[in-house]
């Protein structure tokens, strides 16, 4: 997945999205250098190590398929209210990634410096 350039720009922006199958992990990329992680998927919990297990678990249900052929991330969407209208994860241009009301991270706030909710060091803007 890729974000957009500008808020009203759709080509390539800076920031993309990508499974890690050798560290079963989500990771966004800006301009290619590693930014942040959604740290590991645990399997018996099937959360993240950043991503609010308590918030994701409402809305998805996560799954890896990891094999000596194969290894992939997918999820399906939780539908307790039955409404038509399906999650759409967005990344954006700033780095936020959500799905429009839960942020799975905030990138943005990623400075470089910290490690903080799955901000990867040395990464400056």
């Amino acid at each position: 997945m890729s974000s957009w350039a500008t808020y009203n720009n759709p080509m390539p922006g800076p920031f993309t999205l990508d499974w890690d199958p050798n560290g079963h992990q989500l990771q966004i990329r800006r301009q290619g250098v590693l930014y942040w992680t959604s740290g590991v998927f645990t399997s018996s919990s099937k959360t993240f190590e950043f991503i609010s297990a308590e918030e994701s678990k409402l809305r998805y249900n996560f799954s890896v398929v990891s094999n000596e052929n194969e290894d992939y991330f997918t999820y399906t969407a939780v539908d307790h209210d039955q409404s038509d209208q399906k999650p759409q994860w967005v990344l954006t241009f700033m780095g936020s990634f959500h799905d429009g009301s839960f942020n799975f991270a905030q990138a943005e706030d990623c400075d470089g410096y910290n490690t903080v909710g799955g901000c990867v060091r040395g990464s400056a803007k």
